[in-house]
Parts: C-alpha cells; structure tokens; sequence
C-alpha cells in the first residue's frame, strides 16, 4: 500500500514539474518572440522613415488639414484628433508625434535673442509670445525713455551751472532717469526667465497631450501571473507579464 502511495506522490509530482517546466517554457518564448517582433516592428519601422520619402509636413504618410489643424492644440482637441487618427498604426502615430512634438531650445534661444517672445511664437505658444512682447516692449521704452531723461539732466546741469535750483532740478532728472533705466533692466531680465521657463513648461505639457491624443501614452492594459514550480531545485515563483 506504501508503495501505490508513493507511486502515486511522485506521479503527480512528476505531473506537476512537467506542467510548470511546459509553462515556463511557454511564458520565455512568449515574451522572447513578443519582444523579438517589436524589436523587429521598429526595425522596420526605422528602416521605412529612413528610406520613404517624406511630404512637406515631414511625415512618410499624408494627413488631412483638419488634422494638422487639430494638433496645433491637443488637450483641447484630443477626441478629434483621437477619431482622426483611429485608423492609423501605431507606427504612423509614433511619426506623427515625432514630427509634431515641441522642442524646448530653440524657443529658449530666440526669446533670448531676438526676444520679443519670437521663441514662444515659433513653439506655438501665443501667449508665451504675447507677453514676451509686451514685457520686452515696456523695457525697452523704459530704458530708451532713462538715457533721454539722463541725457536732459545733463544737458541742463551744462545750462544751468551749479546753482541751487539748477542743481534740484539736475537731481530729479537723474534720479528719474536711474529709475527707469533700472526698472527697465529688471523687466527684461524677469521677461527672459519667464522666456527660459515658459517654453519648457509648455512643450512638457504639448507633449503629453499630444501622445495621449494619440494613444501613445504607457497605460497598462493588463497584468498576468503565472506560477513556477520547480521541486527539483526547489525554486518556486510568480512570473508577472504587464501588457501595455
């Protein structure tokens, strides 16, 4: 009787290894092939966006103008432009957000020189720009508007020599003109922080919108867990596969 159950115990035992040892051999080939394919997919994706010619808007694929229109804002247009793009691989969307993704150095680089929030404006960013032009604007007037009134003070303290009244007069002029060459300083210095700043943070948040827009953002779709076990060397586990 000792024996039948010993028999039996080391069958299911048996059993047991071979179902786990097929298993495990499932799961590695399944995820060896899956990322195979994927490395394969983007081989030959890169190979295509090498070789394809491009079309004016830089893609190897046209799209409508209603699209082009739509990328302009995605957080605002991410049904349209989510509807629009249903029927594209993911290839063809992983190229359209290559092409449409907003680079920050640029930006930051002109609104420093030329200024006038010309970065911003090159972005897309209207906003960014129009206050780069208005802050660039007022401090330019206000330095131009320091060395005019500095240069009447002086002119005046020539005129006027040294007496008591010109010398009051002298002094309002100059220290009204320090004002505004001051004040006119530290605007432009405060407009290109914000012209370092603001194109950072909107083309971080161009591109999110933009790839989830797209349907690229990593969502998990699934995760799966798969015992292993292993009485021989007795090793004993969980293999987790997260889809995205």
């Amino acid at each position: 009787m000792k024996r039948i159950i010993s028999a039996a115990i080391f069958a299911f035992l048996c059993i047991t290894m071979s179902v786990a040892q097929d298993t495990n051999d499932e799961l590695y080939e399944y995820i060896t092939v899956e990322e195979g394919s994927s490395v394969k997919t983007g081989a030959t994706s890169t190979e295509s966006k090498i070789d394809a010619p491009k079309n004016k808007d830089g893609l190897t694929f046209d799209i409508t103008k209603e699209l082009k229109d739509a990328l302009k804002k995605p957080g605002k247009n991410s049904e349209q432009i989510h509807e629009l793009t249903f029927n594209l691989t993911e290839a063809q969307r992983q190229e359209l957000y290559d092409v449409f993704s907003k680079t920050k150095g640029t930006a930051i680089g002109m609104n420093w020189l030329p200024g006038f929030g010309s970065g911003s404006f090159v972005q897309g960013d209207g906003l960014g720009g129009g206050l780069g032009v208005a802050f660039d604007t007022i401090a330019l007037i206000s330095v131009g508007g320091g060395v005019v009134v500095g240069a009447v003070g002086v002119v005046c303290a020539a005129l006027v020599g040294w007496a008591e009244d010109g010398q009051q007069m002298v002094g309002e002029l100059l220290g009204w003109a320090g004002g505004l060459l001051i004040g006119g300083g530290v605007l432009w210095l405060g407009n290109k922080i914000f012209g370092t700043i603001r194109p950072i943070t909107f083309a971080k948040n161009y591109n999110r919108d933009l790839k989830a827009a797209l349907g690229l953002d990593d969502e998990v779709e699934s995760i799966s867990f798969i015992p292993i076990i292993d009485p021989l060397t007795s090793n004993y586990g969980m293999v987790t596969q997260i889809r995205f």
